[in-house]
């Protein structure tokens, strides 16, 4: 072959190593994420289905031995949260998960503590009140150490964390670049969400009025996002408000009322419009950032 014979060949075009999906679907993203790992626990109890006698002894909650391997799958909305983000963060934003929150500092314990003692006194503040508006409590199973197990496990790791690594970690660094519309649209999605949650609601009215609840305290995550550069605090007003719930249902406490529902959401939203009023104060930003 002689130097004539060779050929220039054309430079290859670009490729992109992470393509991104147009805004609006990556945002249609997250309610997905978060409805495909709420639903997680049923595809290790699927096999349950076929043998009714066991899955009666497994879900017995006396039966304190037997049912312990079924509360583990109550921790799989976790496992399938952090690797359906991961998978989105790396392909999708080209970014690392740590990015969407999923880190620990020595921030983190305090920041988790806030959110923690912000939810409880909210909760117990709104409720007190109006005991005589509530509908009972909740029994939380025999024996009572599985009851407060159970309890714990679905608060954290069934709905916490997973809820708020991709309401508040993947739906807000995928709208990073504007971070009150991130703050709103995570809050009006993750709101919606809840049409369907049982929280002893009578109607389709009080349906609605129940969304005024997981409304606000996610508007009040999301704020904390913007201040804190972390999901812990997030994390910590999620959990917090179940594990106020288990708190009350040991102490005769009910939270089940639309009054409750109303007067809740407004402590909620006044404390999300203090952090998002320091957050401005401290000189706002112009991106959400995750990093503590």
């Amino acid at each position: 072959m002689t130097n004539n014979d060779t050929q220039t060949q054309p430079d290859a075009p670009a490729t992109t190593r992470f393509p991104r999906w147009p805004l609006w679907a990556r945002v249609l993203l997250a309610p997905l994420i978060m409805l495909i790992a709420a639903f997680s626990p049923l595809l290790p109890q699927s096999p349950l289905y076929f043998f009714p006698d066991a899955a009666k002894w497994l879900s017995d909650p006396a039966n304190a031995v037997g049912s312990a391997p079924l509360l583990l799958t109550l921790a799989f909305p976790t496992v399938a949260a952090l690797f359906l983000v991961w998978l989105a963060m790396t392909r999708l934003q080209g970014r690392p998960l740590r990015d969407a929150g999923a880190l620990w500092t020595r921030a983190s314990f305090g920041l988790l503590g806030v959110g923690l003692a912000l939810s409880f006194a909210v909760t117990f503040a709104t409720a007190l009140p109006f005991q005589s508006s509530a509908r009972g409590v909740e029994d939380i199973g025999s024996p009572l150490w599985v009851g407060i197990l159970a309890a714990v496990v679905r608060a954290v790791f069934m709905q916490g964390f997973p809820e708020e690594l991709v309401m508040r970690g993947w739906l807000m660094q995928v709208l990073r670049d504007r971070p009150l519309v991130a703050v709103a649209v995570s809050t009006i999605i993750f709101g919606v969400l809840h049409y369907f949650s049982s929280g002893g609601q009578e109607s389709a009215g009080e349906r609605v009025l129940y969304l005024l609840n997981p409304t606000a305290f996610g508007f009040c995550a999301a704020a904390f996002v913007l201040l804190t550069r972390s999901i812990w605090p997030a994390v910590g007003i999620h959990a917090g408000m179940h594990l106020a719930h288990l708190a009350g249902a040991l102490m005769g406490v009910a939270f089940e009322s639309p009054t409750i529902w109303i007067t809740s959401a407004i402590g909620y939203a006044v404390a999300g419009v203090v952090v998002l009023v320091l957050w401005h104060r401290r000189g706002g930003s112009t991106e959400v950032v995750i990093d503590r």
